[in-house]
């Protein structure tokens, strides 16, 4: 953290840099479907540490599929690396890579517009190479949304996977677009987790926001969340 963080994003502190991105991009069918794939190579000098200095190379994929009346599907494949620089001066690595497919529509049943959404993801490598919560984990979350009128009623589910936990989370989201401006928010979410112990918590949220053309958007907000951790 802080001065102890060295990224291989473009701007890194204490650090000489250079970097090339390369992209090319295909639509086919009359842009119906489209590819895309890129490869970026970092190299570095850190200046804090002698004779530190690397080399780094990703390579990216996503591929989308986009018809009007047809679900929005989109499919990538992004990997990424950073350094850590520990208290007691040691560096290393930290690699993740991540798989991800989305499904998504609009549409509407019986007068009533209503949005649904499938995000699949999967988290490559172990925890000594992520230093993420989440390592060579998979995750499923489901989510539906519903307009009636000035309200919205969202509700979602998330199965996340790994070799030591489970977590799974329901919630739910209702929020009331009113008049001149005004948005009201409120909802609640409930998890499980199961591992060595299993864990059953109840977080909520809430949130109030008045825009005002000439001056912007006030927002007021509250979110009483867990973030797991396993020791």
């Amino acid at each position: 953290n802080g001065p102890d963080f060295q990224s291989l994003a473009r701007y890194t502190y204490n650090a000489t840099q250079s970097s090339y991105l390369l992209e090319a991009s295909q639509p086919l069918f009359k842009q119906v479907i489209n590819i895309k794939a890129g490869i970026r190579k970092n190299n570095f000098e850190y200046d804090g540490i002698e004779n530190l200095s690397g080399n780094n190379v990703l390579k990216t994929a996503q591929v989308s599929f986009r018809k009007a009346k047809y679900p929005t599907v989109f499919a990538g494949y992004y990997p990424s690396s950073q350094l850590m620089l520990t208290p007691d001066s040691n560096i290393f690595p930290i690699n993740f890579q991540t798989l991800t497919g989305t499904v998504a529509h609009n549409y509407r049943f019986k007068k009533i517009w209503m949005n649904s959404m499938v995000v699949y993801s999967r988290f490559y490598n172990s925890s000594t190479d992520t230093g993420f919560l989440f390592y060579n984990a998979t995750s499923l979350m489901l989510q539906q949304t519903v307009h009636l009128g000035r309200f919205s009623l969202q509700g979602g589910y998330t199965n996340s996977m790994q070799s030591n936990s489970h977590l799974q989370t329901g919630e739910f989201t209702l929020t009331h677009n009113g008049v001149k401006g005004l948005t009201i928010e409120a909802g609640g979410k409930y998890n499980v987790i199961s591992g060595k112990s299993q864990d059953k918590i109840l977080g909520y949220h809430g949130r109030l926001s008045y825009t005002y053309k000439k001056l912007g958007t006030i927002m007021l907000s509250y979110d009483n969340s867990v973030l797991p951790v396993w020791g």
